[in-house]
């Protein structure tokens, strides 16, 4: 088995009285993701009910050579569509972009190094947005 290496850029929205409509709305985005608190969020179970309010949009780098600044442009953009920082945004306490990479391999052995630059540019973009990173790494193997 070849070794492949997947990358998502997500950005997360999380509240208890975030209303999932109503951030679509308000960003001019279709969310990838969405529970409301208080509402069932899993069709297999629908007597689980959400705890907190979510809401994300997600981007898959590698099938797209999408790069991370042209992620944070993209919620740059919604930000300008909102008229406000996304923390503004009815019903939302936190936001934060999470990076996924996720690294599959045949063996332990098949394993290459993966490495994740994040410039000034993008330094710059996370501040001006009021959004921190969270990098989430996966390995897989057989």
């Amino acid at each position: 088995m070849a070794t492949s290496l997947d990358i998502t850029f997500r950005l997360y929205l999380r509240g208890d009285n975030l209303v999932p409509a109503h951030v679509s709305c308000a960003l001019g985005l279709e969310p990838t993701g969405a529970q409301q608190k208080g509402l069932p969020f899993n069709s297999r179970n629908p007597t689980r009910l959400a705890k907190f309010g979510v809401w994300s949009f997600a981007r898959d780098a590698m099938a797209e050579q999408y790069h991370l600044v042209n992620f944070l442009h993209d919620i740059e953009a919604a930000v300008q569509r909102a008229g406000c920082q996304l923390l503004d945004v009815e019903g939302v306490e936190e936001a934060w972009v999470d990076v996924y990479m996720l690294q599959t391999a045949g063996a332990l052995d098949d394993l290459s190094d993966c490495e994740l630059q994040i410039g000034l540019p993008e330094i710059n973009m996370l501040k001006a947005l009021d959004l921190h990173i969270d990098v989430t790494f996966g390995v897989v193997g057989e």
